[in-house]
């Protein structure tokens, strides 16, 4: 997925759909035709969306388009330009963390329970400088106690690869909890 491409979920909000969980995804009624129950669902992991009334189904730039009425190219080459903006914008690090990382962070940290996937900046920004100040260096903090808990976890998980004689094991299990977190645990000084 390209960097510039924005999170589905979050459109479909600023367009007004009345999303609601569903497993992993939400739905909603379809904005692309007339119905009375929910068929349209969203997939935020995969940026994804599917009516199973009407059968659309796409990314969100196919989604933007159909909801602007352009097309997907013109979508394409707003998204772009808005992002090259953005990204000239100095933003903390707090505001990277992906849906993904908050999820995994509020079943270890008990005051972002709440959250089930990263927040609206924007929104958050325009509620004023000092909320979005604070929130923002909240997070960080919780952000980065999580990663302690974390790098704890895979202390212990090489402890118990030594006692069970299955150090690469270990390893391997913590090498793919790096790639699902996007960050480093443990330097294995053996590579």
């Amino acid at each position: 997925m390209s960097d510039f491409l924005p999170d589905i979920y979050e459109v479909a909000q600023i367009y007004g759909l009345s999303l609601r969980k569903s497993r992993s995804q939400y739905k909603a009624l379809c904005p692309f035709h007339e119905e009375k129950t929910p068929s349209f669902y969203i997939n935020p992991e995969k940026n994804i969306f599917k009516c199973f009334g009407c059968g659309e189904g796409g990314g969100v730039i196919k989604f933007k388009a159909k909801i602007e009425d352009k097309s997907e190219q013109e979508i394409y080459e707003e998204l772009k330009s808005q992002k090259t903006f953005q990204s000239n914008k100095s933003s903390h690090p707090a505001e990277s963390l992906t849906s993904f990382q908050f999820r995994e962070m509020s079943e270890v940290i008990p005051e972002l329970s709440h959250l089930e996937r990263r927040p609206n900046w924007g929104i958050i920004k325009q509620i004023g400088n000092e909320e979005y100040l604070q929130f923002r260096d909240k997070v960080w903090g919780h952000w980065l106690q999580f990663l302690e808990y974390e790098k704890k976890s895979a202390v212990m998980t090489i402890k118990f690869g030594i006692r069970l004689n299955s150090v690469n094991a270990a390893i391997e299990e913590i090498r793919k909890r790096e790639k699902e977190l996007g960050v480093t645990l443990f330097e294995n000084s053996t590579q």
